[in-house]
């Protein structure tokens, strides 16, 4: 099955390069920017829509044709759905720079809607709070929304340099994939699976010189849904530790670097080089961030793989 998911996306990201080539879907060169010479963008248009078609065929596979939700994940089918609107409208933005408030207005709704995916809690009888009852429902909902959306743009800030967002894509989709599937829930597990496995074709096109491709804002930003949808699920089985470490290399440098940026009253709105992993590129190199990204993130997955019993 794996053999057969890296031949079709492997296909799809092709298909996506020659699509986007073909409508002169480019991500040009600017001085704020990693690179030189104008880029295929846009490149995980056709596998995340695929992604989604899958997610339906699984859930249906899993819990059976006449059932459209299961007691341990009530309207699931609105993930896949979910996942096709924020592919599109993020495709419309890589080609028409969409307004701010258009795209967070959307992520809002968006994970707003998709917490009914999440299992219920049978005493609150409501979606599993990740704070589970420790603070107000109202408040922890509203975190819950917050951290979703959070991770939906943390992410974009990866795509555009060579590598990056390939590793957390395997980073995510391999250490969940073990971890439901220490916890027995295998629908969960195959998608992240599926994840890792977008992130293993993708770095071909990333590194590749003659069919060089960005994932643009129809790859990133739907691959930061699902780091949020993994990471919120993985709280609401009652671990915390395990998707920090999960995520610690992406979510606390961008964090670090945006709440330095509103210390020194500058806009987290804009493009900007403030962040640390481009300030080691920078200084270094982009291969010896990767390599120093790659063996951190490493020990620190292992360990919280190893911390589900």
């Amino acid at each position: 099955m794996i053999i057969f998911y890296l031949i079709i996306f492997f296909i799809l990201f092709y298909v996506s390069y020659v699509f986007n080539k073909k409508i002169d879907n480019y991500d040009q060169p600017a001085k704020i920017k990693n690179h030189k010479i104008k880029t295929v963008n846009s490149g995980g248009l056709f596998p995340f829509l695929c992604l989604a078609v899958i997610v339906i065929i699984l859930f249906y596979r899993e819990f059976g044709i006449i059932s459209y939700r299961s007691p341990s994940l009530p309207f699931f089918l609105v993930l896949p759905a979910s996942i096709i609107f924020l592919t599109i409208l993020s495709f419309f933005d890589d080609r028409k720079s969409l307004s701010i408030e258009i795209r967070l207005f959307s992520q809002l709704t968006i994970v707003f809607f998709s917490i009914s995916a999440l299992p219920i809690n049978n005493v609150i009888n409501f979606q599993n709070p990740i704070f589970n009852g420790l603070i107000n429902t109202k408040i922890d909902i509203f975190l819950t929304i917050f951290i979703w959306v959070y991770f939906i743009n943390i992410t974009n800030f990866y795509d555009g340099h060579d590598g990056l967002l390939s590793f957390q894509l395997i980073n995510f989709g391999t250490s969940y994939y073990f971890i439901f599937q220490k916890l027995n829930q295998s629908l969960t597990s195959e998608i992240s699976m599926i994840i890792s496995i977008i992130g293993m074709t993708f770095i071909f096109f990333n590194f590749s010189k003659k069919y060089k491709m960005f994932m643009g804002d129809a790859g990133s930003i739907v691959s930061g849904y699902l780091f949020g949808y993994l990471t919120i699920k993985c709280i609401t089985q009652g671990y915390y530790i395990v998707p920090i470490l999960i995520s610690f290399t992406l979510f606390f440098d961008i964090s670090i670097s945006l709440l330095l940026r509103m210390i020194n009253k500058k806009s987290i709105f804009i493009r900007h080089h403030d962040f640390i992993f481009k300030m080691i590129i920078k200084k270094y190199s982009l291969r010896t961030f990767l390599v120093l990204l790659v063996l951190i993130q490493s020990v620190l997955s292992f360990t919280a793989i190893s911390l589900i019993k």
